[in-house]
């Protein structure tokens, strides 16, 4: 069982049997499995995964979604399947959204991953047997078939039955079993950085830079503020900047994680600004920091 993007093998994935008595297997290291002893008869045999995400989903891949729903990108079928997260059967602006939301955390699984029960989908890409049938996964509005190969009966051994594995939000394809994301998130040299912060009456107002050499359409952002002296009260775009999607999140006091993603090419300069509540009487915004920062341009 490959990866579609990266080809790499996925392990760890629970193939079930479905007939008789139910059996199961894990995926290897090398992405195989197999059944032995099974009795002749009408068996399914499906697929599935929770976790394992590695890091896969980011803001780039809201990024794709944008420029697919506008007719900017051709996604490939596994692409559409990939990106469709909502699984209402279409890629949307929607979609987007729920994939900046999970970036942040504020929520720990799609709605697609919760209606199929699992965190992945596999699309049947099997060798011909006697007796079989293959299924490929469809989602709809509140439904869910996962890809399946079915034999009617099983006769005497079937042989090279495989599976295509997808991550639901990982658009880009770049997944990898060792984590991280592969070469569309190494993109273009680009610094990330805080501004000098202004006081508004309890308010310290601090504005995020991107420094790119390059126009960019995605950031991945990690905040740190010191909490004995200040609380967030909101991440907001600076009016003169580009329209675009933005999601944040307290992940944990102290720390904000910022996710957003444009359709359109976004340019060098402020983009952002955190705004937070003054305990004391700080000005500039001193106990502010950035822990971490991914700009992405494709």
């Amino acid at each position: 069982m490959l990866y579609y993007g990266s080809a790499m093998p996925v392990s760890a994935v629970t193939v079930q049997m479905q007939g008789g008595t139910p059996l199961a297997v894990d995926t290897d290291g090398s992405g195989q499995f197999a059944f032995s002893g099974v009795a002749a008869g009408a068996w399914q045999v499906q697929p599935q995964k929770s976790g394992g995400g590695a890091g896969a989903v980011s803001a780039l891949d809201a990024v794709y979604v944008l420029q697919a729903a506008v007719g900017q990108r051709t996604l490939t079928p596994e692409q559409q399947m990939a990106c469709d997260v909502s699984g209402n059967a279409l890629v949307s602006a929607l979609d987007a959204v729920y994939i900046l939301q999970y970036q942040v955390g504020l929520i720990t699984q799609f709605p697609v991953a919760q209606t199929c029960g699992s965190d992945w989908v596999f699309m049947p890409s099997a060798s011909t047997a006697s007796n079989q049938v293959v299924m490929q996964p469809q989602m709809s509005a509140g439904t869910c078939r996962a890809g399946a190969i079915a034999f009617d009966p099983l006769v005497g051994q079937a042989t090279g039955q495989n599976f295509e594995a997808l991550l639901f939000g990982d658009c880009t394809g770049n997944w990898q079993p060792s984590g991280g994301a592969a070469a569309e998130r190494v993109g273009r040299p680009s610094r990330v950085r805080l501004g000098r912060g202004g006081r508004h009456a309890q308010h310290v107002r601090v504005p995020v830079y991107v420094d790119s050499p390059a126009t960019f359409r995605a950031l991945d952002l990690r905040v740190r503020y010191d909490p004995s002296r200040f609380m967030i009260s909101k991440v907001a775009a600076l009016p003169a900047s580009a329209p675009f999607l933005l999601e944040a999140n307290e992940r944990s006091r102290g720390v904000v994680d910022v996710a957003l993603a444009s359709a359109s090419p976004l340019r060098r300069g402020p983009l952002l600004v955190l705004d937070l509540i003054a305990k004391g009487r700080d000005r500039r915004g001193s106990g502010v920091s950035i822990e971490s920062a991914a700009v992405d341009g494709n």
